[in-house]
C-alpha cells in the first residue's frame, strides 16, 4: 500500500503539471445539473481565487444555463501573465484558455491598474470590456497612535519566493539597526533569526492580525517584475499603521499610481533607502499618512464593481 500510494503521489503530480486550472476543476462538470432561471438575475460574478470559477461559469453560458444575463469576472491574477505561475513551458495553452473565458465576459474586472494596462495589450479584442476596480480590506481598524521615535517594529507577512520579490535589503537593513521585524510567510530561501528579526512559516489570519496590532510599521513589498500587486497593500489600507512601500520592477508606474492617496511611505527596493525610510518615520516626518482610504472600503469598492 505504502508502494502504491508512492506511484498515485508522482501520477497526480505529473498530472498536475499538465492540468491549466486548480484542483477545483471538476466543479465546472456539475454545470449541467444547474437549474437557474436566467430571466430573474441582471448579474452574475465569479472571481478567479479559484480559476476554475470562471471556467464553470463559462460553462453555464455554454451549454445555455445561461444566456442574457451579464457575466462580470474578477481576476486577483492573471492567468497568461501571472508571475507566480509553474506552467510557464505551457503558456500557449493557457492564453488560449483565457482568451476563451474572456470571450463571453460582458465585464473584466482587474485588481491591479498595472495589470489592467498589461492585459489590454495582451487581448486588444477585449479592451473595451476590462476596467479596473480595487481589492476592498476586509476590516477597518483605527489602532490608538503611538509615536515611536527610538525603535521601530516592523511587520512582514507575505510569502516572499526568491523568483517573485527580493527581501533580503529589507532584512539587511532591520539587521544592521536597532529596530525589530517579524516575517512570515513561505519562501524558499531561509533567513537568519536574530534577536531582532523574528522569523515564521505562514500562520492564520487571526495571528497575523495580533501582530499587526503591535507593529508601527507594515511592510508591503512589490514584486521584481510583472503587474501583479500584492494585495496587502489594500488590506493595509484599512488601518491607520504607518505603511513603507518597498518599490521594486515597474516602480514609477506604481509610485505614479498609489502616491495620489498621500497615505504611504515610498522607498526602493534597497539597504539605504530603505533606512533612510525608517529614520524619517521616527522624526515623525509621516506623521499625516496615518488614515484609512475610503476609497478601498467594501462599501466604495461594491459600488464602483456594480456601477462599473
Amino acid at each position: 500500500m505504502k508502494f502504491l500510494g508512492k506511484i498515485r503521489n508522482l501520477v497526480y503530480k505529473i498530472a498536475t503539471k499538465f492540468e491549466l486550472y486548480d484542483n477545483l476543476k471538476g466543479v465546472a462538470n456539475q454545470a449541467e445539473h444547474v437549474n437557474i432561471d436566467d430571466t430573474s438575475y441582471d448579474l452574475v460574478i465569479s472571481s478567479s481565487d479559484p480559476k476554475s470559477s470562471h471556467l464553470f461559469v463559462y460553462k453555464l453560458f455554454e451549454i445555455g444555463v445561461l444566456k442574457n444575463t451579464k457575466w462580470k469576472q474578477i481576476w486577483g491574477d492573471p492567468f497568461y501573465s501571472d508571475i507566480t505561475s509553474t506552467k510557464k513551458w505551457n503558456k500557449g495553452k493557457i492564453k488560449k484558455e483565457e482568451r476563451k473565458l474572456l470571450n463571453y465576459a460582458s465585464s473584466v474586472i482587474y485588481v491591479s491598474p498595472l495589470t489592467l494596462e498589461s492585459q489590454k495589450s495582451i487581448f486588444p479584442e477585449y479592451s473595451d470590456k476590462m476596467k479596473f476596480v480595487p481589492i476592498p480590506y476586509n476590516a477597518r481598524v483605527e489602532y490608538p497612535v503611538v509615536n515611536e521615535t527610538e525603535k521601530l517594529s516592523l511587520l512582514y507577512s507575505g510569502d516572499y519566493m526568491s523568483s517573485v520579490r527580493d527581501i533580503r535589503p529589507l532584512y539587511d537593513a532591520i539587521c544592521d539597526s536597532n529596530d525589530a521585524i517579524t516575517i512570515c510567510g513561505g519562501s524558499d530561501i531561509n533567513l537568519k533569526p536574530l534577536s531582532n528579526v523574528k522569523i515564521y512559516p505562514r500562520i492564520s489570519v487571526d495571528e497575523v492580525k495580533k501582530l499587526e496590532e503591535n507593529a508601527d510599521v507594515l511592510i508591503h513589498l512589490s514584486n521584481k517584475s510583472g503587474s501583479q500587486i500584492p494585495g496587502k497593500i489594500y488590506q493595509f489600507s484599512g488601518t491607520n499603521k504607518y505603511v513603507l512601500f518597498i518599490l521594486d520592477g515597474d516602480s514609477q508606474k506604481l509610485s505614479d499610481f498609489f502616491s495620489k492617496y498621500n497615505r504611504f511611505i515610498f522607498c526602493e527596493n534597497n539597504k539605504e533607502s530603505i533606512s533612510r525610510a525608517l529614520s524619517q518615520i521616527k522624526k515623525d516626518n509621516y506623521k499625516n499618512t496615518r488614515f484609512i482610504i475610503e476609497d478601498f472600503s467594501p462599501k466604495e469598492v461594491s459600488k464602483t464593481l456594480i456601477n462599473s
